[in-house]
């Protein structure tokens, strides 16, 4: 999947350079037909967890290469649409394989480990930071707030 947004890698140095991430599966892409799609989920709404499940207890461990495209600051200017519009997309731009996830345990605590997950885009580890997309910048700020109601007053203090 396409990352939506761009992010800034810095170095040690402080050089920015800007990134979208992207995730390839390693599984194939196999899509349902509208009449197969009524007929399994008539039978099973939760086929698709199901089936991640089930192919994790056998050990056919879903995986997904990790991808990044990388620009300069300078770069930036040189397209004739603004990169960091988190609508748009950079087809011209290379990939740079830099990683691999594979999904090898399924969860024992589906409640503690899944409904209880607060992804936020601020969450970021040094060296990556939010670049100036302005939907970014408003999901960083907003996301807190919204993580607060869901989870309540001690969604700090959950593992």
């Amino acid at each position: 999947g396409n990352g939506v947004h761009a992010y800034k890698l810095v170095n040690a140095k402080g050089e920015v350079h800007y990134v979208k991430f992207h995730w390839k599966t390693l599984q194939g892409i196999k899509n349902l037909d509208p009449k197969e799609v009524a007929q399994v989920q008539s039978k099973d709404y939760s086929h698709l967890t199901n089936d991640l499940v089930g192919a994790i207890k056998k050990g056919d461990f879903p995986k997904w290469d990790l991808y990044i495209q990388v620009l300069k600051p300078e770069d930036l200017a040189k397209f004739d649409f603004d990169p960091l519009d988190a609508t748009k997309i950079w087809p011209d731009v290379p990939e740079k394989k830099i990683g691999q996830m594979v999904l090898n345990k399924n969860v024992d605590n589906f409640f503690q480990e899944t409904e209880q997950v607060a992804m936020a885009p601020a969450n970021l580890v040094p060296g990556i930071e939010p670049s100036e997309d302005r939907l970014l910048q408003g999901r960083v700020f907003s996301y807190a707030d919204t993580q607060m109601y869901r989870l309540g007053a001690n969604g700090l203090s959950l593992p």
